[in-house]
């Protein structure tokens, strides 16, 4: 395994950046600071997988998923595997059994790292579970085409490039948004899993810094 991944896994049973990182990626009101936001009690549970594997080269990736514009909800966007929580299930088993039916990576072959810091969503009143995982060599990957268009990992090298990360004003819901994305694919990644993955890269550094 990856150096990283056992810096990773001791890491994440100690207090995290959380909030600090995920602010890092997230969109802003245009003039405004990052709202400070309760969480309903009826807001929905949802995970997702952040799954790290090696390259050929031994460099560590972190595997995308793109959102099928046919999806009622962020359609066409950059998204990890995941989904709604069902009853009784854990965060874990949520994300497990998504990234099956998502990309068909068998639940079995990944081992299980920890959580990152959960992520409230209020446009969808949602709270997403990030669950960190490793596989070693992702295997071909089967997608399920009503929800996914394109499967695809990006290294975490790229990731860390400062010339990799660009700010733009966007109109969303109609209003103008500060929006900070990794230019990393043809589709900017931004939003939530932009968030998440802020998480990630601020551990990512602390390993680095020794």
């Amino acid at each position: 395994m990856h150096p990283f991944l056992d810096f990773l896994k001791a890491r994440l049973n100690s207090a995290l950046p959380g909030k600090a990182a995920q602010r890092i990626m997230a969109p802003v009101p245009y003039r405004e600071k990052y709202p400070e936001v309760s969480i309903p009690l009826d807001a929905s549970q949802n995970a997702v997988l952040v799954l790290f594997s090696t390259s050929d080269n031994e460099t560590l990736e972190v595997l995308y998923t793109l959102r099928s514009t046919r999806l009622l909800t962020h359609k066409g966007q950059i998204s990890f595997p995941g989904g709604r929580t069902e009853k009784d299930e854990t965060p874990i088993e949520t994300a497990l059994r998504e990234t099956h039916e998502e990309v068909g990576v068998e639940s079995e072959s990944v081992s299980i790292l920890g959580a990152l810091s959960p992520l409230y969503v209020p446009p969808s009143n949602n709270i997403i579970n990030p669950v960190a995982g490793f596989i070693k060599t992702l295997p071909e990957l089967r997608l399920q085409e009503a929800e996914v268009s394109e499967a695809f990992t990006i290294s975490l090298d790229d990731l860390i490039t400062e010339s990799r990360l660009r700010h733009e004003t966007w109109l969303l819901r109609g209003k103008e948004f500060k929006v900070p994305y990794w230019n990393v694919h043809t589709t900017p990644l931004w939003g939530a899993t932009a968030m998440i993955t802020s998480e990630v890269i601020e551990l990512y550094r602390e390993y680095l810094q020794g």
